[in-house]
Protein backbone atom coordinates (compact mmCIF):
# COMPACT_ATOMS: atom_id res chain seq x y z
CA UNK A 1 0.00 0.00 0.00
CA UNK A 2 2.72 2.47 1.03
CA UNK A 3 4.71 1.61 -2.13
CA UNK A 4 1.77 2.47 -4.39
CA UNK A 5 1.04 5.61 -2.40
CA UNK A 6 4.69 6.73 -2.75
CA UNK A 7 4.53 6.21 -6.54
CA UNK A 8 1.39 8.39 -6.61
CA UNK A 9 3.29 11.12 -4.70
CA UNK A 10 6.12 10.96 -7.28
CA UNK A 11 3.61 11.40 -10.12
CA UNK A 12 2.26 14.44 -8.23
CA UNK A 13 5.89 15.78 -7.98
CA UNK A 14 5.73 15.44 -4.17
CA UNK A 15 9.13 13.74 -3.89
CA UNK A 16 9.68 14.60 -0.20
CA UNK A 17 6.43 12.93 0.85
CA UNK A 18 7.28 9.92 -1.33
CA UNK A 19 10.71 9.51 0.33
CA UNK A 20 9.16 9.78 3.80
CA UNK A 21 6.60 7.05 3.03
CA UNK A 22 9.23 4.68 1.62
CA UNK A 23 11.94 4.90 4.30
CA UNK A 24 9.75 5.45 7.39
CA UNK A 25 6.76 3.25 6.52
CA UNK A 26 7.25 0.80 3.66
CA UNK A 27 10.87 -0.36 4.15
CA UNK A 28 10.54 -1.17 7.93
CA UNK A 29 7.39 -3.25 7.20
CA UNK A 30 9.07 -5.06 4.29
CA UNK A 31 12.15 -5.85 6.42
CA UNK A 32 10.01 -7.10 9.31
CA UNK A 33 8.23 -9.64 7.07
CA UNK A 34 11.45 -10.56 5.21
CA UNK A 35 10.04 -9.88 1.71
CA UNK A 36 13.24 -9.49 -0.34
CA UNK A 37 11.39 -8.74 -3.56
CA UNK A 38 9.45 -5.91 -1.93
CA UNK A 39 12.59 -4.54 -0.23
CA UNK A 40 14.42 -4.53 -3.58
CA UNK A 41 11.54 -2.68 -5.23
CA UNK A 42 11.45 -0.07 -2.47
CA UNK A 43 15.20 0.56 -2.64
CA UNK A 44 14.79 0.94 -6.41
CA UNK A 45 12.20 3.68 -5.76
CA UNK A 46 14.63 5.46 -3.38
CA UNK A 47 17.29 5.29 -6.11
CA UNK A 48 14.80 6.78 -8.59
CA UNK A 49 14.13 9.74 -6.26
CA UNK A 50 17.86 10.46 -6.04
CA UNK A 51 18.10 10.10 -9.85
CA UNK A 52 15.36 12.72 -10.28
CA UNK A 53 17.33 15.10 -8.02
CA UNK A 54 20.50 14.44 -10.10
CA UNK A 55 22.35 12.80 -7.19
CA UNK A 56 23.57 9.90 -9.35
CA UNK A 57 26.10 8.60 -6.79
CA UNK A 58 23.36 8.06 -4.20
CA UNK A 59 21.11 6.54 -6.87
CA UNK A 60 23.84 3.99 -7.72
CA UNK A 61 24.29 3.19 -4.01
CA UNK A 62 20.60 2.32 -3.59
CA UNK A 63 20.52 0.40 -6.90
CA UNK A 64 23.27 -1.82 -5.47
CA UNK A 65 21.19 -2.33 -2.30
CA UNK A 66 18.13 -3.26 -4.35
CA UNK A 67 20.17 -5.67 -6.49
CA UNK A 68 21.62 -7.40 -3.40
CA UNK A 69 18.15 -8.12 -1.95
CA UNK A 70 16.67 -9.26 -5.27
CA UNK A 71 19.64 -11.64 -5.73
CA UNK A 72 18.71 -13.37 -2.45
CA UNK A 73 15.38 -14.61 -3.85
CA UNK A 74 15.31 -18.42 -3.97
CA UNK A 75 12.93 -18.43 -6.93
CA UNK A 76 12.94 -15.82 -9.69
CA UNK A 77 9.56 -14.78 -11.16
CA UNK A 78 8.67 -12.57 -14.16
CA UNK A 79 7.78 -9.82 -11.67
CA UNK A 80 11.08 -10.05 -9.76
CA UNK A 81 13.00 -10.23 -13.04
CA UNK A 82 11.19 -7.08 -14.18
CA UNK A 83 12.18 -5.23 -11.01
CA UNK A 84 15.78 -6.43 -11.36
CA UNK A 85 15.83 -5.24 -15.00
CA UNK A 86 14.57 -1.78 -13.98
CA UNK A 87 17.26 -1.58 -11.25
CA UNK A 88 20.04 -2.56 -13.67
CA UNK A 89 18.89 -0.06 -16.32
CA UNK A 90 18.59 2.76 -13.78
CA UNK A 91 22.09 1.96 -12.53
CA UNK A 92 23.40 1.84 -16.11
CA UNK A 93 21.97 5.29 -16.91
CA UNK A 94 23.39 6.80 -13.70
CA UNK A 95 26.82 5.40 -14.63
CA UNK A 96 26.49 6.92 -18.13
CA UNK A 97 25.50 10.27 -16.60
CA UNK A 98 28.82 10.08 -14.71
CA UNK A 99 30.60 9.10 -17.98
CA UNK A 100 31.47 5.60 -16.70
CA UNK A 101 30.64 3.89 -19.99
CA UNK A 102 32.51 0.53 -19.49
CA UNK A 103 30.71 -0.06 -16.19
CA UNK A 104 27.39 0.96 -17.75
CA UNK A 105 27.90 -1.56 -20.59
CA UNK A 106 28.23 -4.38 -18.02
CA UNK A 107 24.85 -3.45 -16.51
CA UNK A 108 23.25 -3.29 -19.98
CA UNK A 109 24.54 -6.79 -20.77
CA UNK A 110 23.17 -8.11 -17.47
CA UNK A 111 19.79 -6.58 -18.33
CA UNK A 112 19.72 -8.17 -21.78
CA UNK A 113 20.40 -11.61 -20.28
CA UNK A 114 17.12 -11.16 -18.38
CA UNK A 115 14.81 -9.63 -20.99
CA UNK A 116 15.88 -11.90 -23.89
CA UNK A 117 13.64 -14.55 -22.32
CA UNK A 118 10.59 -12.25 -22.71
CA UNK A 119 10.53 -11.29 -26.43
CA UNK A 120 7.00 -9.82 -26.32
CA UNK A 121 7.59 -7.65 -23.25
CA UNK A 122 7.16 -3.86 -23.35
CA UNK A 123 10.32 -3.76 -21.20
CA UNK A 124 12.35 -3.85 -24.43
CA UNK A 125 11.54 -0.18 -25.12
CA UNK A 126 13.23 0.92 -21.86
CA UNK A 127 16.26 -1.29 -22.58
CA UNK A 128 16.56 0.04 -26.17
CA UNK A 129 16.31 3.66 -24.97
CA UNK A 130 19.28 3.08 -22.62
CA UNK A 131 21.25 1.13 -25.25
CA UNK A 132 20.68 3.97 -27.72
CA UNK A 133 21.81 6.49 -25.11
CA UNK A 134 24.99 4.42 -24.62
CA UNK A 135 25.65 4.48 -28.39
CA UNK A 136 24.91 8.23 -28.45
CA UNK A 137 27.45 8.83 -25.66
CA UNK A 138 29.99 7.02 -27.87
CA UNK A 139 29.11 9.42 -30.76
CA UNK A 140 27.84 6.44 -32.82
CA UNK A 141 24.82 8.44 -34.02
CA UNK A 142 23.67 6.23 -36.97
CA UNK A 143 23.53 3.12 -34.78
CA UNK A 144 21.89 5.07 -31.95
CA UNK A 145 19.11 6.33 -34.28
CA UNK A 146 18.40 2.76 -35.45
CA UNK A 147 18.21 1.57 -31.82
CA UNK A 148 15.91 4.47 -30.86
CA UNK A 149 13.56 3.70 -33.77
CA UNK A 150 13.24 0.07 -32.59
CA UNK A 151 12.59 1.25 -29.03
CA UNK A 152 9.99 3.76 -30.28
CA UNK A 153 8.14 1.03 -32.17
CA UNK A 154 8.00 -1.11 -29.02
CA UNK A 155 6.90 1.82 -26.82
CA UNK A 156 4.11 2.83 -29.25
CA UNK A 157 3.01 -0.81 -29.59
CA UNK A 158 2.44 -1.05 -25.83
CA UNK A 159 1.33 2.62 -25.51
CA UNK A 160 4.25 3.44 -23.20
CA UNK A 161 4.11 7.25 -23.61
CA UNK A 162 6.80 8.06 -21.05
CA UNK A 163 9.44 5.92 -22.78
CA UNK A 164 8.34 7.26 -26.18
CA UNK A 165 8.89 10.86 -24.96
CA UNK A 166 12.28 9.89 -23.54
CA UNK A 167 13.43 8.30 -26.83
CA UNK A 168 12.23 11.30 -28.87
CA UNK A 169 14.20 13.71 -26.66
CA UNK A 170 17.32 11.55 -27.13
CA UNK A 171 16.81 11.68 -30.91
CA UNK A 172 16.43 15.47 -30.70
CA UNK A 173 19.82 15.67 -28.93
CA UNK A 174 21.44 13.73 -31.76
CA UNK A 175 19.98 16.03 -34.44
CA UNK A 176 20.97 19.05 -32.35
CA UNK A 177 24.56 17.76 -32.12
CA UNK A 178 24.51 17.22 -35.90
CA UNK A 179 23.21 20.83 -36.30
CA UNK A 180 20.06 19.57 -38.02
CA UNK A 181 17.95 22.09 -36.13
CA UNK A 182 14.90 21.69 -38.36
CA UNK A 183 14.55 17.98 -37.55
CA UNK A 184 15.36 18.71 -33.90
CA UNK A 185 12.59 21.35 -33.71
CA UNK A 186 10.06 18.99 -35.31
CA UNK A 187 10.69 16.41 -32.59
CA UNK A 188 10.50 19.05 -29.84
CA UNK A 189 7.16 20.36 -31.15
CA UNK A 190 5.72 16.84 -31.14
CA UNK A 191 6.88 16.17 -27.56
CA UNK A 192 5.62 19.56 -26.31
CA UNK A 193 2.14 18.99 -27.80
CA UNK A 194 1.73 15.50 -26.30
CA UNK A 195 3.42 15.71 -22.89
CA UNK A 196 1.54 16.47 -19.68
CA UNK A 197 4.64 16.81 -17.46
CA UNK A 198 5.79 20.28 -16.42
CA UNK A 199 9.47 19.24 -16.27
CA UNK A 200 9.35 17.87 -19.82
CA UNK A 201 7.80 21.12 -21.07
CA UNK A 202 10.56 23.11 -19.31
CA UNK A 203 13.23 20.96 -20.96
CA UNK A 204 11.61 21.40 -24.39
CA UNK A 205 11.46 25.22 -24.00
CA UNK A 206 15.14 25.29 -23.02
CA UNK A 207 16.08 23.22 -26.07
CA UNK A 208 13.96 25.44 -28.35
CA UNK A 209 15.95 28.43 -27.07
CA UNK A 210 19.25 26.68 -27.92
CA UNK A 211 18.08 25.78 -31.43
CA UNK A 212 16.69 29.22 -32.32
CA UNK A 213 19.77 30.90 -30.86
CA UNK A 214 21.93 28.72 -33.14
CA UNK A 215 19.61 29.61 -36.07
CA UNK A 216 19.96 33.33 -35.12
CA UNK A 217 16.17 33.66 -34.87
CA UNK A 218 16.25 36.32 -32.13
CA UNK A 219 12.51 36.73 -31.68
CA UNK A 220 11.76 33.02 -31.10
CA UNK A 221 14.90 32.52 -29.00
CA UNK A 222 13.83 35.37 -26.69
CA UNK A 223 10.25 34.04 -26.56
CA UNK A 224 11.30 30.54 -25.42
CA UNK A 225 13.93 31.95 -23.04
CA UNK A 226 11.24 34.06 -21.35
CA UNK A 227 8.81 31.11 -21.11
CA UNK A 228 11.50 28.88 -19.66
CA UNK A 229 12.58 31.45 -17.06
CA UNK A 230 8.97 32.06 -16.00
CA UNK A 231 8.36 28.31 -15.56
CA UNK A 232 11.32 27.74 -13.21
CA UNK A 233 10.60 26.94 -9.57
CA UNK A 234 14.15 26.81 -8.17
CA UNK A 235 13.22 27.49 -4.54
CA UNK A 236 10.82 24.54 -4.45
CA UNK A 237 13.37 22.25 -6.16
CA UNK A 238 16.08 23.23 -3.65
CA UNK A 239 13.74 22.45 -0.75
CA UNK A 240 12.75 19.06 -2.25
CA UNK A 241 16.37 17.98 -2.86
CA UNK A 242 17.51 19.12 0.60
CA UNK A 243 14.58 17.39 2.34
CA UNK A 244 15.28 14.14 0.45
CA UNK A 245 18.92 14.25 1.58
CA UNK A 246 17.91 14.95 5.22
CA UNK A 247 15.34 12.13 5.24
CA UNK A 248 17.94 9.70 3.89
CA UNK A 249 20.46 10.84 6.53
CA UNK A 250 17.87 10.31 9.29
CA UNK A 251 17.18 6.83 7.91
CA UNK A 252 20.92 6.04 8.14
CA UNK A 253 20.91 7.35 11.71
CA UNK A 254 17.98 5.07 12.63
CA UNK A 255 19.84 2.07 11.20
CA UNK A 256 22.89 2.92 13.37
CA UNK A 257 20.65 3.22 16.45
CA UNK A 258 19.42 -0.32 15.76
CA UNK A 259 23.04 -1.50 15.82
CA UNK A 260 23.54 0.23 19.18
CA UNK A 261 20.42 -1.50 20.57
CA UNK A 262 21.77 -4.85 19.37
CA UNK A 263 25.07 -4.21 21.19
CA UNK A 264 23.17 -3.40 24.40
CA UNK A 265 21.29 -6.71 24.06
CA UNK A 266 24.56 -8.58 23.64
CA UNK A 267 25.94 -6.80 26.70
CA UNK A 268 22.93 -7.94 28.80
CA UNK A 269 23.34 -11.54 27.65
CA UNK A 270 27.01 -11.55 28.60
CA UNK A 271 26.23 -10.07 32.03
CA UNK A 272 23.67 -12.83 32.63
CA UNK A 273 26.21 -15.46 31.59
CA UNK A 274 28.81 -13.98 33.95
CA UNK A 275 26.30 -13.84 36.79
CA UNK A 276 25.31 -17.46 36.23
CA UNK A 277 28.93 -18.53 36.13
CA UNK A 278 29.69 -16.67 39.39
CA UNK A 279 26.79 -18.44 41.12
CA UNK A 280 28.16 -21.82 40.19
CA UNK A 281 31.58 -20.80 41.51
CA UNK A 282 30.17 -19.76 44.87
CA UNK A 283 28.20 -23.01 45.23
CA UNK A 284 31.23 -25.04 44.35
CA UNK A 285 33.34 -23.07 46.87
CA UNK A 286 30.89 -23.80 49.66
CA UNK A 287 30.70 -27.47 48.74
CA UNK A 288 34.49 -27.85 48.64
CA UNK A 289 35.34 -25.65 51.63
CA UNK A 290 37.60 -28.38 53.08
CA UNK A 291 39.76 -28.33 50.00
CA UNK A 292 41.55 -25.07 50.70
CA UNK A 293 43.93 -25.37 47.83
CA UNK A 294 41.14 -25.91 45.34
CA UNK A 295 39.16 -23.00 46.83
CA UNK A 296 42.13 -20.69 46.33
CA UNK A 297 42.50 -21.90 42.79
CA UNK A 298 38.81 -21.28 42.03
CA UNK A 299 39.02 -17.84 43.64
CA UNK A 300 41.92 -16.92 41.36
CA UNK A 301 39.90 -18.06 38.33
CA UNK A 302 36.95 -16.02 39.53
CA UNK A 303 39.08 -12.89 39.86
CA UNK A 304 40.48 -13.34 36.38
CA UNK A 305 37.03 -13.84 34.88
CA UNK A 306 35.74 -10.76 36.64
CA UNK A 307 38.57 -8.63 35.32
CA UNK A 308 38.01 -10.02 31.85
CA UNK A 309 34.29 -9.23 32.06
CA UNK A 310 35.01 -5.72 33.27
CA UNK A 311 37.43 -5.21 30.41
CA UNK A 312 34.87 -6.54 27.93
CA UNK A 313 32.27 -4.17 29.34
CA UNK A 314 34.70 -1.25 29.01
CA UNK A 315 35.42 -2.28 25.41
CA UNK A 316 31.70 -2.57 24.70
CA UNK A 317 31.00 0.88 26.13
CA UNK A 318 33.85 2.29 24.05
CA UNK A 319 32.44 0.63 20.93
CA UNK A 320 29.01 2.13 21.63
CA UNK A 321 30.55 5.60 22.08
CA UNK A 322 32.48 5.16 18.82
CA UNK A 323 29.28 4.26 16.95
CA UNK A 324 27.50 7.31 18.41
CA UNK A 325 30.36 9.59 17.37
CA UNK A 326 30.47 8.07 13.88
CA UNK A 327 26.70 8.46 13.54
CA UNK A 328 26.85 12.14 14.59
CA UNK A 329 29.77 12.74 12.23
CA UNK A 330 27.94 10.92 9.41
CA UNK A 331 24.80 13.03 9.94
CA UNK A 332 26.81 16.29 10.02
CA UNK A 333 28.76 15.23 6.92
CA UNK A 334 25.55 14.33 5.06
CA UNK A 335 24.00 17.72 5.85
CA UNK A 336 27.17 19.68 4.94
CA UNK A 337 27.72 17.63 1.77
CA UNK A 338 24.06 18.12 0.83
CA UNK A 339 24.39 21.89 1.29
CA UNK A 340 27.56 22.00 -0.82
CA UNK A 341 25.99 19.86 -3.57
CA UNK A 342 22.99 22.18 -3.64
CA UNK A 343 25.26 25.25 -3.74
CA UNK A 344 27.26 23.70 -6.60
CA UNK A 345 24.13 22.66 -8.52
CA UNK A 346 22.43 26.06 -8.13
CA UNK A 347 25.66 27.87 -9.07
CA UNK A 348 26.01 25.69 -12.17
CA UNK A 349 22.36 26.18 -13.14
CA UNK A 350 22.61 29.95 -12.66
CA UNK A 351 25.95 30.34 -14.44
CA UNK A 352 25.57 27.84 -17.30
CA UNK A 353 21.78 27.80 -17.67
CA UNK A 354 20.04 31.03 -16.78
CA UNK A 355 23.24 33.11 -17.10
CA UNK A 356 23.94 31.71 -20.54
CA UNK A 357 20.39 32.37 -21.65
CA UNK A 358 20.40 36.00 -20.45
CA UNK A 359 23.79 36.53 -22.06
CA UNK A 360 22.41 35.11 -25.30
CA UNK A 361 19.40 37.42 -25.12
CA UNK A 362 21.72 40.40 -24.54
CA UNK A 363 23.94 39.43 -27.51
CA UNK A 364 20.90 39.01 -29.74
CA UNK A 365 19.56 42.43 -28.71
CA UNK A 366 22.98 44.00 -29.30
CA UNK A 367 23.29 42.49 -32.79
CA UNK A 368 19.75 43.49 -33.70
CA UNK A 369 20.05 47.04 -32.34
CA UNK A 370 23.31 47.69 -34.21
CA UNK A 371 21.48 47.37 -37.52
CA UNK A 372 18.02 48.69 -36.57
CA UNK A 373 18.46 51.44 -33.94
CA UNK A 374 20.27 54.77 -33.56
CA UNK A 375 22.26 55.13 -30.30
CA UNK A 376 21.33 58.80 -30.03
CA UNK A 377 17.63 58.45 -30.78
CA UNK A 378 16.98 55.21 -28.94
CA UNK A 379 18.76 55.92 -25.67
CA UNK A 380 15.98 54.32 -23.59
CA UNK A 381 16.55 50.98 -25.35
CA UNK A 382 20.31 51.13 -24.72
CA UNK A 383 19.62 52.03 -21.08
CA UNK A 384 17.51 48.85 -20.76
CA UNK A 385 20.26 46.90 -22.53
CA UNK A 386 22.74 48.18 -19.94
CA UNK A 387 20.42 47.07 -17.15
CA UNK A 388 20.27 43.60 -18.72
CA UNK A 389 24.07 43.53 -18.84
CA UNK A 390 24.22 44.48 -15.14
CA UNK A 391 21.71 41.72 -14.36
CA UNK A 392 23.91 39.13 -16.09
CA UNK A 393 26.95 40.34 -14.11
CA UNK A 394 25.04 40.24 -10.83
CA UNK A 395 23.71 36.72 -11.56
CA UNK A 396 27.21 35.39 -12.26
CA UNK A 397 28.46 37.17 -9.13
CA UNK A 398 25.84 35.27 -7.09
CA UNK A 399 26.88 32.01 -8.79
CA UNK A 400 30.56 32.61 -7.92
CA UNK A 401 29.63 33.32 -4.29
CA UNK A 402 27.71 30.02 -4.09
CA UNK A 403 30.66 28.02 -5.46
CA UNK A 404 33.88 30.12 -5.61
CA UNK A 405 35.73 29.42 -8.87
CA UNK A 406 38.97 30.85 -7.50
CA UNK A 407 39.00 28.12 -4.79
CA UNK A 408 38.62 25.37 -7.37
CA UNK A 409 41.15 26.90 -9.80
CA UNK A 410 43.81 28.57 -7.62
CA UNK A 411 43.47 27.20 -4.09
CA UNK A 412 42.45 28.37 -0.62
CA UNK A 413 44.83 31.33 -0.16
CA UNK A 414 43.80 33.01 -3.42
CA UNK A 415 40.10 32.34 -2.72
CA UNK A 416 40.36 33.95 0.76
CA UNK A 417 42.19 36.92 -0.70
CA UNK A 418 39.41 37.38 -3.32
CA UNK A 419 36.78 37.02 -0.56
CA UNK A 420 38.39 39.84 1.45
CA UNK A 421 38.51 42.08 -1.64
CA UNK A 422 34.84 41.35 -2.29
CA UNK A 423 33.81 42.43 1.24
CA UNK A 424 36.08 45.52 1.26
CA UNK A 425 34.25 48.88 1.15
CA UNK A 426 35.12 52.53 1.05
CA UNK A 427 34.61 52.81 4.81
CA UNK A 428 35.85 49.29 5.64
CA UNK A 429 39.47 48.08 5.54
CA UNK A 430 40.21 44.34 5.63
CA UNK A 431 43.82 43.27 6.27
CA UNK A 432 44.33 39.63 5.22
CA UNK A 433 47.51 37.76 6.28
CA UNK A 434 48.26 34.22 5.07
CA UNK A 435 51.08 32.17 6.62
CA UNK A 436 52.32 28.80 5.29
CA UNK A 437 48.98 27.65 3.80
CA UNK A 438 49.54 24.33 2.02
CA UNK A 439 48.15 24.31 -1.52
CA UNK A 440 47.83 20.51 -1.39
CA UNK A 441 45.09 20.51 1.27
CA UNK A 442 42.14 18.22 0.33
CA UNK A 443 39.42 20.17 -1.50
CA UNK A 444 36.71 19.38 1.08
CA UNK A 445 38.94 20.75 3.88
CA UNK A 446 39.66 23.91 1.84
CA UNK A 447 35.95 24.35 1.17
CA UNK A 448 35.00 24.02 4.86
CA UNK A 449 37.72 26.53 5.88
CA UNK A 450 36.49 28.90 3.18
CA UNK A 451 32.89 28.65 4.50
CA UNK A 452 34.07 29.30 8.06
CA UNK A 453 35.97 32.45 7.03
CA UNK A 454 33.04 33.54 4.87
CA UNK A 455 30.68 33.25 7.87
CA UNK A 456 33.14 35.13 10.14
CA UNK A 457 33.50 38.04 7.68
CA UNK A 458 29.76 38.20 7.00
CA UNK A 459 28.98 38.35 10.75
CA UNK A 460 31.62 41.03 11.38
CA UNK A 461 30.33 43.22 8.54
CA UNK A 462 26.62 42.65 9.16
CA UNK A 463 26.48 42.96 12.96
CA UNK A 464 29.70 44.61 14.25
CA UNK A 465 29.55 47.87 12.21
CA UNK A 466 33.36 47.78 12.14
CA UNK A 467 35.66 50.03 10.08
CA UNK A 468 38.71 47.76 10.33
CA UNK A 469 39.06 43.94 10.24
CA UNK A 470 42.21 41.86 10.62
CA UNK A 471 42.05 38.30 9.27
CA UNK A 472 44.99 35.94 9.81
CA UNK A 473 45.12 32.34 8.51
CA UNK A 474 48.09 30.07 9.18
CA UNK A 475 48.97 26.40 9.04
CA UNK A 476 51.26 24.47 11.36
CA UNK A 477 51.55 20.72 10.80
CA UNK A 478 48.06 19.23 11.12
CA UNK A 479 46.60 22.40 12.66
CA UNK A 480 45.01 25.30 10.80
CA UNK A 481 44.61 28.54 12.79
CA UNK A 482 42.12 31.34 12.05
CA UNK A 483 42.12 34.67 13.91
CA UNK A 484 39.75 37.54 13.11
CA UNK A 485 39.69 40.88 14.96
CA UNK A 486 37.40 43.89 14.40
CA UNK A 487 36.92 47.27 16.07
CA UNK A 488 33.11 47.04 16.05
CA UNK A 489 30.54 47.26 18.81
CA UNK A 490 30.90 43.62 19.95
CA UNK A 491 28.11 41.17 20.86
CA UNK A 492 26.87 38.88 23.62
CA UNK A 493 28.70 35.51 23.38
CA UNK A 494 25.58 33.72 24.73
CA UNK A 495 23.35 35.03 21.95
CA UNK A 496 22.92 31.56 20.43
CA UNK A 497 21.18 30.44 23.67
CA UNK A 498 18.51 33.16 23.43
CA UNK A 499 18.00 33.41 19.63
CA UNK A 500 18.01 31.06 16.65
CA UNK A 501 21.42 32.45 15.56
CA UNK A 502 21.82 30.15 12.56
CA UNK A 503 25.11 31.84 11.60
CA UNK A 504 26.90 30.90 14.84
CA UNK A 505 25.28 27.47 14.86
CA UNK A 506 26.46 26.69 11.32
CA UNK A 507 29.91 28.02 12.23
CA UNK A 508 30.15 25.71 15.27
CA UNK A 509 28.93 22.74 13.21
CA UNK A 510 31.74 23.21 10.69
CA UNK A 511 34.34 23.71 13.47
CA UNK A 512 33.14 20.54 15.24
CA UNK A 513 33.14 18.67 11.91
CA UNK A 514 36.89 19.40 11.62
CA UNK A 515 37.38 18.49 15.33
CA UNK A 516 38.37 22.06 16.09
CA UNK A 517 38.11 24.58 18.95
CA UNK A 518 36.69 28.11 18.90
CA UNK A 519 37.29 30.94 21.39
CA UNK A 520 35.29 34.21 21.32
CA UNK A 521 36.28 37.42 23.17
CA UNK A 522 33.93 40.37 22.67
CA UNK A 523 33.23 43.72 24.32
CA UNK A 524 32.19 47.26 23.31
CA UNK A 525 35.66 47.86 21.78
CA UNK A 526 35.50 44.98 19.32
CA UNK A 527 35.53 41.21 18.87
CA UNK A 528 38.33 38.64 18.57
CA UNK A 529 37.65 35.06 17.47
CA UNK A 530 40.35 32.36 17.51
CA UNK A 531 39.73 29.01 15.81
CA UNK A 532 42.04 25.99 15.70
CA UNK A 533 41.11 23.24 13.21
CA UNK A 534 42.44 19.74 12.65
CA UNK A 535 42.98 19.52 8.87
CA UNK A 536 42.83 15.72 9.15
CA UNK A 537 39.66 15.95 11.23
CA UNK A 538 37.70 13.65 8.98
Amino acid sequence: MFQNLSLLKVMQTKETEAMNLIINKAIPIAISIGDHELIGGLYKNVALLFYNSHDFSKAIEYCNLAESFLSKLKKQTPQSNGIMGEVLLLKAECLMRKDKLPEAKIELNKTYSIIKNYPESNFHSLYLSNLGYYQMKQKNYPEALKTFDLGLQNAEKYKNTNIAERIKLFKHQIYQDLKNFKQSNNILKEVYQKTSYKRTKQEVMREFFKNYTALKDTAKANLYATEYINSLDSINNISIHKNIALLEAKYRKAEDEKKIAWLYTEKTKKQMEVSKKNSYLWLLSLALLSFIGLLIFLYIIYRKNKKLSEQKEINLQQKIEDIKQKEELSLTKAILDGEERERERIARDLHDGLGGMLAGVKINFSVWSSSHLNPEKDQEFYKILGQLDNSVSELRHVARNLMPESLLNFGLETALHDLCEFYSRKNLEIDFQAIDIDKALPLNIQLNIYRIVQELLANAIKHAEASSILLQCSQSGESFLITIEDNGKGFDKNIEKTTKSMGLRNLKNRVNYLKGKMEINSDHQGTTINIELNIHGE
